[in-house]
């Protein structure tokens, strides 16, 4: 290749010519000039003055803060008006788009190409002192024949404006590591010492000894920490009693290395959950890959613990001295604490700079990428939904830490199912295991997607580990376990399994479990991931919890209602607020005291007319949940005046029965009058239907009676409605109380037709069934006609509630079956659906059958949470039918599933004793004494009204 001393005149001998040549003052000029614009952007140059083959300038290329990326560009500089004149290339409206550069030898620009540093041509103007760069590489040229050229574009200049794209042309140099083969080869030896603890943390994959390695090398504390992160304890455990030189866990944290005392601290939070220790490491080192590391580590734990205050407090704090790939690992992980304290402008600029900071160094850092698709998952995920951009949240999400992540998610899984797999199959051969895989290995997971930032893959993460600790210990005696598990569905949002795991726990656990998640909401406040979640816990296990902390709550939900102007602003919710606030206050408000339930009548009084249905339906259901016996005299007036002037039937009927309940015989009075208006909401709530008279009764079942005629005439049409008034039942309760009130032949005739749908039958059979003793002999007559047919309408015609055991439990109450037939009938239903086993059990109750009673007693241990509901509640009509004569392993049962963990039992009894007469067997009263003290308010409030 020509120097550009080939170009200069040859120099006659003899005196020489001490004028400097002007084309090399023109070059000379323009170098230096093109090395100060790399200087203004913060840039390294280093003129090549020993040799020029091509190569002007050598630059080092550093990022926005002026920290070195250790990567290197070469600079061809080509400086004056000849390399501009003649050479430009004109848009359409006139204007310079840039210029092109031409050669006639190939082998200058083949040399560029190939060159180990990547390389710029620049043009330089002395004019202006602008310099005009391109990146030379084989697809920006253009053969012209016997030479190239290359177009160098106007907008590419050496400024600020393009640090960006020149510091994405010095990382084409790096090349990428490859990564099969390196299981084996995994050390902390193999990593540049500066990237070593954040590679343990994030890809321990790299510095982790593999296992069949063994045990008889010494390891690193970067070793160790990998180690740790791949929750290998047995293995540290295992290399430090064969090395004195790796410290154990407990004698780690007072070592004189920092390396291993943040191994130690780094051990007490992994193991138990302590991260007071890195806050030590942070302080207690002045080297900033180490401090990264530790700020790093205390981060996630912070926002594990939902300190997210604390969390962005720290990580501010923090000295902006750490390198470009740890400055963007730190910035990612304060995003993530803004973004879930309603800071998301903050948290999306503070991602933004991430991405950035780490965009050109992903080709030999793993950690980089992982850094990168963490930014990049935020800030999609945090952005309008004009503005999302799916293409690079996919293509960032595409990384070796990733792929690792997921290989420990399917050990764990593959550990998981295969251990449901023996338990289905009835393995009983005896397995020994030193570990719990499974869970080890799901939680690795989380601590490397929690290292990397990631919070989406993260809350995955956590939300996997969860399930498999409650399908593994949800019915075992741990807890402590399925109370954190609980805690972490809770805290990553996951609110489908959250109240699937909620509502088994509230029904068999003891209540401590329920009790302590709350606590640890209470604890750690509102946030964006987890306050659908957390709303959701209060709804239904709010019933649990102790009067202070409930009023706690009550105060936080009372203020949202009021104004939710804090609360959006602090958790930018992705959900119906009202909705969901609404409903945790109406599951909570049982548990308040009186005062506070004073406080949210109040706040029902103070509303104006409510309009929306989705509103007034939540009101409603909030109503029906306060006790009216709590209510000021004042309150429960003001209740009264507010209900005449509610729009809504329902929300106005509930406000009117809860004025009831407080006294208000105005209130009595106007739901009477609304029912002989027709009104159903009102006849919802009248509760006690022999508060009606012999007209109203007739009228009633009159306008049912209508109603059942349209369904019949509707039904032969083939069309069905569903989920509206229970005409039928209604008939058949009313009937119950008022023989004559009822057409019993029309009603028999509705529930023996084959064209109506079961939905339409079922809950009359039943009712029916319950009051059998209190029908006419007419009515008796005419059902026990059509209960055969009832007993085999077939179900397959719409959507709805199966007929199940309804037909043969009316039948039965009607007499139709002797002893043999009866046993053959609960036989067919026992050994059928869970939900005809669930009927079957209902049956033994209301029959009274002391001879099968041992049948229902054993349904409590049905493996059908329904059905063993159902076995509970016939077991308690029994004694209430039987008295102190009730079968004495009826009574033992009894005894028992009052006492038992859980709240779903015990809200069975107390529902079979609501509404009925006082209780005077001694069984009764020793049941209903151990449900008066129980730590479910439903079943208390339950309970206080029988007593009452």
């Amino acid at each position: 290749m020509l120097s550009r001393d080939d170009t200069r005149p040859v120099r006659a001998r003899g005196r020489p010519d001490l004028r400097e040549d002007e084309n090399a003052q023109t070059s000379d000029t323009g170098e230096l000039e093109v090395a100060a614009n790399f200087s203004r952007i913060g840039w390294g140059p280093v003129a090549n003055t020993r040799r020029d083959l091509g190569t002007d300038i050598f630059v080092q290329a550093r990022d926005r803060r002026r920290f070195d990326l250790v990567l290197f560009i070469a600079v061809q500089v080509k400086t004056g008006p000849s390399f501009f004149e003649g050479c430009e290339k004109l848009d359409a409206d006139g204007s310079v788009s840039g210029w092109w550069y031409y050669e006639e030898n190939v082998e200058h620009f083949d040399d560029w190409v190939t060159h180990g540093l990547p390389h710029l041509l620049v043009l330089h103007d002395l004019e202006t002192r602008k310099s005009y760069w391109v990146h030379v590489t084989a697809p920006n040229l253009t053969i012209t024949g016997e030479g190239a050229k290359i177009f160098v574009p106007a907008e590419q200049t050496i400024d600020e404006q393009n640090l960006d794209a020149l510091i994405e042309v010095a990382s084409t140099q790096k090349h990428g590591i490859a990564y099969e083969g390196s299981l084996w080869r995994a050390a902390a030896a193999e990593i540049p010492p500066a990237r070593r603890l954040r590679t343990a943390m994030i890809t321990p994959r790299l510095v982790a000894p593999h296992r069949n390695a063994g045990f008889g090398s010494v390891i690193s504390p970067e070793e160790a920490i990998a180690l740790l992160v791949q929750c290998r304890v047995r293995d540290l455990v295992e290399f430090s009693k064969r090395h004195r030189k790796v410290p154990s866990l407990e004698d780690a944290p007072k070592h004189r290395d920092w390396r291993w005392r943040f191994y130690g601290a780094l051990s007490a939070a992994v193991l138990r959950g302590d991260y007071s220790g890195l806050k030590e490491c942070i302080d207690r080192t002045n080297k900033y890959e180490r401090k990264s590391a530790a700020a790093v580590a205390l981060a996630c734990w912070l926002i594990q613990a939902e300190k997210f205050d604390e969390c962005v407090g720290l990580l501010k704090k923090l000295p902006d001295r750490a390198g470009p790939i740890d400055h963007s690992w730190i910035l990612v992980q304060l995003a993530r604490a803004q973004a879930e304290i309603g800071e998301v402008s903050a948290a999306r600029e503070n991602a933004a700079v991430a991405l950035q900071g780490v965009a050109n160094a992903t080709r030999d850092d793993p950690t980089a990428s992982a850094v990168r698709s963490a930014a990049a998952s935020l800030l999609f995920y945090t952005a309008d939904f004009r503005d999302e951009n799916l293409a690079e949240v996919l293509s960032t999400s595409d990384h070796a830490a990733a792929w690792w992540r997921t290989q420990a998610q399917y050990h764990g899984l593959a550990d998981h199912i295969g251990r449901s797999f023996r338990r289905e199959m009835n393995d009983q051969s005896r397995r020994y295991g030193f570990e719990e895989v499974s869970h080890n290995q799901l939680y690795a997971a989380t601590l490397t997607s929690a290292f990397s930032g990631d919070h989406g893959s993260w809350s995955n993460a956590i939300r996997l580990l969860a399930q498999n600790t409650l399908v593994l210990k949800l019915d075992s005696a741990a807890s402590n376990e399925v109370a954190d598990a609980i805690g972490d569905l809770r805290r990553v949002g996951s609110r489908t399994e959250l109240v699937l795991a909620v509502k088994h726990a509230w029904a068999w656990k003891p209540s401590e479990v329920l009790r302590r998640a709350m606590e640890d909401l209470a604890e750690g406040g509102w946030s964006h991931s987890s306050a659908s979640s957390s709303l959701a816990l209060l709804q239904h296990a709010g019933d649990l919890a102790v009067e202070d902390q409930a009023d706690k709550f009550a105060e936080d939900l009372l203020s949202i209602i009021e104004d939710p102007t804090w609360f959006v602003n602090r958790v930018s919710p992705n959900f119906l607020v009202a909705k969901y606030v609404l409903d945790a206050a109406r599951g909570l408000v049982a548990s308040c005291t009186s005062a506070t339930q004073n406080k949210v009548a109040n706040l029902l009084v103070s509303l104006s007319p409510v309009s929306d249905t989705m509103l007034a339906v939540g009101y409603t259901a909030l109503a029906d949940r306060i006790d009216g016996s709590l209510l000021e005299p004042e309150t429960v007036d003001a209740i009264f005046d507010a209900a005449k002037m509610q729009p809504d039937a329902d929300f106005s009927s509930e406000l009117l029965s809860l004025a009831t309940q407080g006294g208000s015989a105005e209130a009595q009075a106007e739901i009477l009058h609304r029912v002989r208006g027709g009104d159903l909401s009102a006849l919802s709530v009248l509760g006690d239907v022999r508060r009606l008279d012999q007209t109203d009764a007739k009228m009633l079942a009159g306008r049912d009676a209508e109603q059942l005629r349209r369904i019949r005439d509707e039904a032969k049409l083939g069309s069905y409605g569903m989920w509206q008034h229970d005409s039928a039942l209604s008939m058949a309760v009313i009937g119950a109380w008022f023989n004559d009130a009822v057409d019993w032949e029309m009603l028999a005739d509705f529930i023996g037709d084959a064209n109506v749908a079961d939905e339409h039958k079922r809950d009359c059979c039943i009712a029916l069934a319950h009051h059998v003793d209190r029908l006419p002999e007419d009515a008796k007559a005419v059902l026990s006609n059509v209960a055969p047919d009832i007993s085999d309408a077939p179900f397959d015609r719409i959507l709805g509630t199966a007929l199940g055991g309804a037909g043969a439990y009316l039948s039965a109450a009607l007499g139709n079956f002797d002893e043999t037939t009866l046993a053959d009938q609960i036989l067919t239903l026992l050994v059928s659906t869970p939900e005809h086993r669930a009927d079957a059990a209902m049956m033994l109750g209301h029959l009274n059958v002391a001879g099968l009673m041992p049948l229902t007693v054993g349904l409590l241990n049905d493996a059908s949470q329904n059905v063993r509901l159902a076995a509970a509640a016939s077991i308690a009509v029994h004694i209430i039918k039987s008295g102190d004569s009730a079968s004495p392993i009826a009574m033992a049962a009894a005894r028992r599933a009052t006492k038992a963990s859980g709240a779903a039992t015990a809200l069975r009894f107390a529902n079979a004793f609501y509404g009925e007469n006082a209780v005077t067997s001694s069984i009764g009263g020793e049941l209903i004494d151990q449900l008066v003290d129980h730590d479910s308010s439903l079943v208390r409030a339950r309970v206080r009204a029988h007593i009452t």
